[in-house]
């Protein structure tokens, strides 16, 4: 299988909780960072999500994948 590349955000507005949406995935690591810049607002029902888009922050809504099980995220208390 060969490598995509998924973006993805907790985009949970309100205190504790989390909501993963998967945004995208892409064949490369610049298309994915690409389109988060260039989509740094993304409505989602009656929020808006914000992606931030700085370069040490950016990386954190790319995760590879190889086609072997990955951990998306989750909440814990």
């Amino acid at each position: 299988m060969n490598t995509k590349y998924l973006v993805i955000a907790d985009t949970y507005p309100y205190g504790y909780g989390v909501e993963y949406h998967l945004f995208g995935i892409y064949d490369t690591e610049k298309e994915a960072i690409d389109f988060i810049i260039n989509n740094p607002e993304i409505k989602i029902g009656e929020d808006i999500f914000h992606f931030i888009t700085k370069e040490d922050y950016i990386n954190t809504y790319i995760k590879k994948f190889d086609g072997n099980p990955i951990y998306i995220g989750g909440y814990q208390e």
